[in-house]
């Protein structure tokens, strides 16, 4: 699988410092980084193009203006991506009616397609190649061990895209196991968690209180079912 990126500013380069870490690098064939500020009106789409894109499999959007997220069609075609990957932390960067826009023309074009809100919600996939992204990074799953009622151990089975899957577990253990979901909630805010805090009008709620509470349902299903295998050991 051969993965292209377009990016924009820190948020986007935590993500790919955790794609690199958590064993993406070989498969990365080129970065473009977009400028953080507004482009403005975009009269010629080629003017915002990245330089002679590589050929990839998947194309990864992170955090791009909505100035330039209109590219994504055309940068999926120039490299012939055959699936593009679309996280949306922050409803301002991707409105629903662009990101309607966008969804059509890589229907028109072929290009199969994910749009997960927030990035921490991927999971499985009918599309191959974002499925095959999902088994390494997406919605965090865990395993842990709870001894006199403390979580002695929490293993990370498939960490979050940004990394805070890692950072809350790392801050779980030694935590008393009724405590999990406050102290998972401090930790996940203080990493910080990159999703929006503003309230998304298709959700109804905030972006970032979505990742959050599947980052506690996800400790919560690694505590149950530690104590599950606890009592069959008995």
């Amino acid at each position: 699988m051969r993965i292209y990126i377009l990016t924009r500013g820190p948020l986007g380069e935590k993500v790919v410092n955790n794609l690199v870490k958590r064993g993406f690098a070989e498969f990365i064939v080129g970065i473009y980084e977009y400028p953080e500020k507004a482009h403005g009106l975009v009269d010629d789409l080629e003017t915002i193009m990245p330089p002679d894109p590589p050929a990839c499999d998947l194309l990864l959007c992170l955090f791009l203006h909505p100035d330039v997220v209109s590219v994504i069609p055309r940068v999926a075609e120039r490299t012939g991506a055959g699936e593009a990957l679309v996280p949306v932390d922050d409803w301002h960067l991707m409105p629903e009616g662009l990101k309607r826009q966008i969804s059509l023309e890589l229907d028109e074009m072929g290009v199969g397609h994910a749009f997960p809100k927030p990035f921490c919600q991927l999971e499985e996939s009918e599309h191959p190649l974002i499925g095959e992204f999902a088994r390494g990074l997406g919605k965090p799953e865990f395993r842990a061990e709870v001894k006199l009622g403390s979580i002695s151990r929490i293993e990370v089975l498939r960490d979050t895209p940004c990394g805070s899957a890692q950072f809350v577990a790392d801050k779980l253990a030694g935590v008393d196991a009724a405590d999990y979901k406050e102290k998972a909630s401090r930790a996940h805010l203080d990493y910080p968690c990159l999703a929006g805090m503003d309230r998304d009008p298709i959700l109804e709620t905030e972006i970032m209180q979505v990742a959050t509470e599947c980052l506690c349902e996800a400790v919560a299903r690694a505590l149950e079912d530690s104590q599950e295998g606890s009592t069959g050991r008995t």
